[in-house]
């Protein structure tokens, strides 16, 4: 077992990130993070072509492939050892059912913050014992909202999980989460290790720097969006 730290909401050209894949890579090797997951909305593309990259360079990173969906109650991250089929904007009930066939991991992204599709409570009581994680504290959710989504996952057992929820590179890593997990194992490691582990979010209040990093991103996309080739 490695303890190490993972960042696993980054968002990529694959869907509204600025970095394409293989800056992502660059810049997880400079921040010394060995787990992440690219999470494009409603897609698994960004992810694959990180790990074909990971790869072919030889990078010392664990990528999980992974999706920010858009349920019809709000967003959840799911984890996969595998791309898996799913139609748009498909019912929570549906997403989980799908998620414990195929072996994935839900995590519900920024529940408690409505403006960004968080699930709210109603979704969090709706994936109930399928729920192994929620994620807590996401470096662009407000602290009421991080706190709100802290205490509910205390109350109801879960644990919780730091995000950095990129859209730029500066903004990766920003905040993570500290693992213990046995790379070798892959995504079954990372299974096992969200499952039966201790999880400790490392997470502090988001600059304003990565602020008006994400507003330039914004209003820069919608001018000229970037191109991933």
């Amino acid at each position: 077992m490695t303890k190490i730290q993972a960042d696993l909401h980054i968002h990529s050209c694959y869907s509204d990130g600025e970095p394409t894949p293989r800056e992502i890579l660059m810049k997880a090797v400079q921040k010394k993070l060995r787990v992440i997951s690219i999470t494009d909305h409603n897609t698994f593309l960004g992810s694959v072509e990180a790990i074909r990259l990971a790869k072919e360079k030889k990078i010392d990173i664990l990528v999980l492939i992974g999706n920010e969906v858009r349920t019809l109650l709000g967003d959840v991250l799911l984890y996969c050892s595998a791309p898996i089929e799913i139609k748009p904007y498909p019912d929570l009930d549906e997403l989980s059912d799908i998620a414990d066939e195929s072996g994935c991991i839900a995590v519900p992204a920024h529940p408690f913050d409505r403006v960004r599709k968080g699930i709210g409570a109603k979704g969090l009581e709706l994936l109930g014992k399928k729920l192994y994680a929620i994620e807590c504290y996401n470096a662009f959710s407000s602290k009421l909202v991080n706190d709100k989504a802290h205490k509910y996952a205390e109350f109801l057992g879960k644990k919780c999980l730091a995000n950095s929820d990129a859209h730029t590179l500066k903004a990766i890593g920003a905040f993570s989460t500290i693992m213990e997990i046995d790379l070798e194992e892959g995504f079954e490691g990372f299974r096992k290790a969200i499952i039966s582990q201790p999880l400790e979010p490392n997470h502090h209040e988001t600059t304003l720097f990565l602020y008006l990093d994400k507003w330039r991103w914004s209003l820069a996309r919608r001018i000229k969006p970037r191109e991933c080739f």
